[in-house]
């Protein structure tokens, strides 16, 4: 899929088939259908996982899938990738994140070739500013089309210094993910935390950026579907009035 403008996603933890039916059942109880969401994973939960048992639920309550995020180690094997191709190429984003450090050359070249077979893109999302750096001159050797960049505001401390690692690598970011704290506990995106979102999207509306913005709360595992409902809403208003004054 080719993303036009910004487009917002939820992204949901997934813990187990039980989790993603709940989450499908609270979906059709707000009228969520048409929503993106983001499938977010722990390595070990794809391998348990079948692909009917990843996908039926959202297809049932109409959310589309905009990508399959992945956190590994510093190994992900072959045959796991080429699984996160497959659940991938049965979802409209067809796009696959994994969140690693900077593979080396020969690993990303085998990861390259297996997603160039299912024409889904890999997205890989580096945490601090040398593997950012790294890992943007690796993916520049590589071409296709099927490759960039996922980009975390909550890897920094910041929005400030994360805008000094987001810029020069915005032609090759295809995702970047938004949350708040405020005294520890999850807030609102727009609201004073710490973060400046407000700040944050309309940097990226004014450098044109396409692709997908995600909104995701790695510390917290007690934000509901309602609560990232509700701020999506928000944040595609927001968008919206920024967009019209272009």
């Amino acid at each position: 899929m080719t993303v036009q403008g910004l487009v917002p996603v939820i992204s949901l933890h997934v813990y187990g088939e039980k989790s993603l039916e709940e989450t499908a059942e609270k979906a059709r109880e707000l009228d969520a259908g048409g929503t993106w969401v983001q499938l977010n994973f722990d390595s070990s939960r794809v391998v348990e996982l079948g692909l009917g048992e990843i996908l039926d639920p959202l297809i049932d309550s109409n959310l589309e899938v905009a990508s399959i995020r992945v956190k590994t180690g510093d190994r992900i094997p072959l045959d796991l990738v080429e699984k996160l191709a497959v659940i991938a190429d049965e979802t409209r984003g067809r796009v696959v994140i994994i969140q690693a450090p900077a593979p080396a050359r020969e690993t990303l070249e085998e990861w390259y070739q297996v997603l160039l077979v299912y024409q889904v893109k890999l997205l890989l999302e580096p945490t601090t500013p040398a593997d950012a750096r790294k890992t943007y001159q690796r993916l520049s050797t590589l071409l296709g089309g099927v490759v960039g960049l996922s980009q975390v505001q909550e890897y920094y401390p910041s929005t400030e210094s994360f805008l000094r690692v987001l810029t020069p690598y915005l032609q090759l970011t295809h995702n970047v993910q938004l949350s708040n704290y405020r005294d520890g506990k999850p807030a609102r995106l727009l609201s004073v935390g710490v973060y400046n979102n407000p700040m944050l999207l309309r940097e990226l509306v004014h450098r044109n950026y396409r692709g997908f913005v995600t909104l995701c709360y790695e510390r917290s595992e007690s934000v509901t579907f309602e609560f990232l409902f509700k701020e999506l809403r928000t944040v595609s208003s927001f968008i919206a009035a920024l967009q019209e004054k272009i």
